[in-house]
This record gives structure tokens, sequence and C-alpha cells, in this order.
């Protein structure tokens, strides 16, 4: 019973493991906010460039408690206004905290691939969606608590009536329209300091990779991580992105989850993604479980078991892509 009343930590104040991102400054115009090691494949990282005139901001925490706090930290980092907000790609943990993003800096413009700008409406859904979890996780607990016994009912009211305070602040939240839609690399002057938007179809269908030219740094979001998710990557177009990306003139990469990378180790998703190709291609009439439990060995993480149990499952999804796309060209 007591596990249903924990959905109740989507609507719960900003506590815990909420409050512990690190602000990182990794370069003169850049700093880098990275999630909690236990949440690392849950939510994203963030990444904020501020030149002399303005600030772009990309990406927010997919929970909205956990934006709340990002939000008041921002406030005090920035040194010149936020005009710009951009969405690495159309995945939630990404993508929906940038609406409330949108509430409290609504001059910010929001920037956004070709791919998610024809598609908004579906931004547009994942959020409703969001908001529809909240008032069935809020009505669920509710229901919970009434079997429980009086004094642990007591607690629970408490909780209950915070995470529908909270979710009144959330309740009318929507996305503006993208004011820019990108197609193809397009520089954004932020005031003595240009950076590059490079789009891709790789990790999902739209992602935009940020070139800092001047700091000699790359913010790559999901294509760079060093586990990557490739349910609905592109294998073919992601190991091209990887190629450019390698070739550019950085000496830091900033991953949508994880710490900060160099250069070089993009060839471990790289190695990763490939395999996946190889393994399903030198075996095409094999199963989804059985090429997982073949699958090489030495591609499997040591360092945590939450990092083994992500592997697992983005393994499976991949493998699961790599035959899709293999049937399709049959």
């Amino acid at each position: 019973m007591r596990q249903y009343l924990s959905a109740l930590v989507l609507c719960l104040s900003a506590t815990g493991l909420q409050a512990q991102q690190s602000w990182q400054t990794v370069s003169e115009h850049v700093d880098f906010i990275e999630q909690p090691a236990k949440l690392r494949f849950y939510d994203s990282n963030q990444a904020l460039i501020q030149g002399d005139r303005c600030a772009l901001l990309v990406d927010a925490p997919g929970e909205f408690t956990q934006t709340q706090v990002f939000i008041a930290q921002l406030r005090k980092q920035l040194r010149v206004p936020l005009c710009y907000v951009l969405a690495s790609h159309a995945h939630d943990d990404h993508l929906l905290g940038l609406a409330l993003v949108q509430k409290h800096f609504p001059d910010a413009q929001l920037i956004v691939h070709q791919s998610l700008g024809d598609n908004f409406h579906l931004a547009h859904e994942q959020l409703n969606e969001r908001l529809d979890g909240f008032v069935k996780s809020i009505a669920l607990s509710t229901q919970r608590m009434e079997k429980l016994p009086e004094q642990e009912q007591q607690v629970w009211r408490g909780k209950i009536a915070r995470a529908q305070a909270r979710f009144k602040q959330w309740q009318s939240l929507a996305f503006s329209t993208p004011d820019k839609v990108i197609s193809q690399a397009t520089e954004l002057d932020l005031g003595k300091l240009n950076v590059e938007l490079l789009p891709f179809a790789a990790h999902t269908q739209g992602d935009i990779a940020v070139l800092v030219r001047d700091d000699k740094l790359l913010i790559g979001a999901d294509m760079v991580d060093m586990l990557p998710y490739p349910g609905e990557g592109n294998y073919q177009a992601w190991l091209q992105a990887l190629d450019e990306l390698s070739q550019l003139p950085v000496t830091q990469v900033l991953p949508g989850h994880g710490s900060v990378l160099v250069t070089s180790d993009l060839t471990t998703p790289k190695a990763w993604l490939e395999a996946i190709v190889a393994h399903v291609k030198a075996n095409p009439s094999t199963d989804v479980a059985t090429l997982v439990e073949t699958f090489p060995k030495r591609y499997q993480p040591q360092d945590d078991e939450l990092a083994q149990r992500a592997y697992v499952m983005f393994l499976e999804a991949g493998i699961k892509r790599a035959k899709q796309a293999a049937t399709t060209k049959d």
C-alpha cells in the first residue's frame, strides 16, 4: 500500500535529491549543471552560456520540483538577461521543465529542432500527460491514505496538502510557441560570444548540439552520453554525428547525463552503438532476449548497480531498434 503513496514524490516540496544538482563553472562563459549520480539516468543535465549581452540555457530538469530549485539558482547565476532557452531534443527529461522556465522568463525565446517544431503538438501532449499524472497520483494516494491507520494518515495528509498546493502552481503550465526552429547550422550572438547550434537526427529525429568555439567546449546532450539510450536512434546518422563531433576543436564535452567528458570519450558510445548494430547483423534470426544475453560482456559497466540496470534496459531497447532498422531495410 505504501508503494502507491510514493508516487507523491512527483509533487512534494523540492528537498533531498532535488537539491543536489551540482553547478560547475567549466569555462569562461559556461556553467554545467549536473544531476547527482543516483539520478543521472532519470533526469538531465543543463548548461548555461553567458555572453556580455545575453544568456542561453540548454534544457531544464524534467521534474518540476527540481526545476523550481533550478530556477531559483539560475536567477542567482545570471549576469545578463536570459534571451534564449533551447531544447536539445524532445525527451521529457530535457524538455518539460522548459515550460516552467518559460513561465518565469517569458521574454526568453524558445529554440527547437525542425523535427520538434513540426510536431510541437507532441510537446503539449507530453506536458498535459505529466500534469494529468500528478492529478491521478494525488487521487490514488488519497484513496490509499484512507486505508492506513489514523496515525499514519496524519503524516500523509500533510504530504498530500503540500502536493496539492504545489500542483496549483503547475496546473496552468503551457509551452509558448517556439521562436526559432533550427534545420541547419545557426549562429547566435550572445554579446562578444558567438555560439553555434548544430542540428542532427541521431539520438532522436531532432537533436541540437551547441558549440562554444571560444571556450573549446561542446554541449552534446544525450548524443554523447557514455551510456546513451538508443531506443529511438538512427544508428547510421548517429555514428556519423559522433565522428563529426569528435573532429570539432573542443577539449570539453558536456553530456545530457553524467559528468564532463573530453573529446576522446566519444569513442565509448560509438563503440557500443557499433557493437549493437554488428551483433544484430551477425544474428538476424535471433530473438531479442538471446541477443541481450549473448552481447559481448566487455561493454557492461562495472561502476555501480544503477549503471548495470540501466545498461540492460538500454541494451534491450537498442537491440530492438537495430532489428527494426534491419527489417525496414529488408
